[in-house]
Formats: C-alpha cells, sequence, structure tokens
C-alpha cells in the first residue's frame, strides 16, 4: 500500500478478485471555499473480460469528468493535492505508464509514460504528493471514504 493522500483513518481497500489493473477514474467535481475540487471518484479497472467499475470513493451524485488510459497503457501512479489536512482531495493527476505484460510490470520510463490533465484544481499553495510511479501495476485504491472523497491511496502488486 502507498501512503494515504492525507491522514483520515484507514479501510475502504478495494482489489478486484478477478484480478485487474486501475485503468482510470470517473470524478464528480464541485467547489469548497470557491476552488474546485474532487467531491468524489470512481476507479475503473481493466481485467481479462474487459472493462469494470469500482466502488465511489464518496457521494457520486454524477460524473463530470473521466480519465482512461490509452490502449496498452494503465495507471501507474497519482498527484494528489490537498491544500489542508481536513478537506477532499483539492486536485488529482493520473500517471499513466506502458503494460509489459509478460514481466509483469509497467515501463515507467519518461517515453512509455504520459499524465492527464488536473482534475480539481491545479496546485497553487503546496506541493502535490505524488504515489506510485516506479513501476509496479496498480491494482485497487484504499482510504476513508464517505459522503466526500477525503483521502486515497494506491495498493499495488509486490515487487
Amino acid at each position: 500500500l502507498s501512503e494515504l493522500s492525507r491522514p483520515k483513518g484507514t479501510g475502504g481497500d478495494e482489489t478486484l478478485s478477478e484480478g485487474a489493473v486501475l485503468a482510470g477514474f470517473e470524478f464528480f467535481e464541485t467547489k469548497s471555499n470557491g476552488l474546485p475540487d474532487i467531491r468524489s471518484l470512481r476507479p475503473i479497472y481493466l481485467t481479462a473480460a474487459g472493462i469494470k467499475e469500482g466502488t465511489p470513493r464518496g457521494k457520486m451524485e454524477k460524473v463530470t469528468n473521466k480519465v482512461m488510459a490509452r490502449p496498452g497503457y494503465a495507471v501507474g501512479g497519482i498527484n494528489v493535492y490537498h491544500t489542508n489536512n481536513d478537506g477532499r482531495i483539492q486536485g488529482l493527476q493520473v500517471i499513466f505508464m506502458k503494460m509489459i505484460p509478460a514481466e509483469g510490470r509497467l515501463d515507467h520510463s519518461s517515453s512509455n509514460t504520459y499524465r492527464s490533465l488536473w482534475y480539481g484544481s491545479i496546485p497553487h499553495k503546496d506541493k502535490p504528493k505524488e504515489f506510485g510511479g516506479d513501476g509496479r501495476p496498480v491494482i485497487g485504491v484504499y482510504g476513508f471514504r464517505g459522503a466526500d472523497c477525503d483521502c486515497i491511496g494506491l495498493i499495488q502488486m509486490a515487487n
């Protein structure tokens, strides 16, 4: 497990029993304190049978944005931005890496990695935290979940 994007309890682990890699997210973006933020998000997985939605983190009233890996790529990491330790995720950027199925890893070289746009707010105060990014496939997410998506962490395959 990666660390959480901010200290906020534990629990809410999710991996798929049939095996999967994280392929993207759907977001419900709103505003708090006048700035865009991530009210809720839903992980999207790639399984042998195709795409499968995960459990929403926060109340998913509607989908305002969706980001998915290009064919042959998967989520290799995320950058998460919080303006403080007691609020929602302010901003999130997804890091995609090329899959190398025969080796059970992702290629994290710069030539086989790309980043999404920022969802919510672009960091303007504190530096975002980066999770993953080392080439180990992301197979799930975890973290406290309630009405809002207050924090997130990644579950990666062991080395």
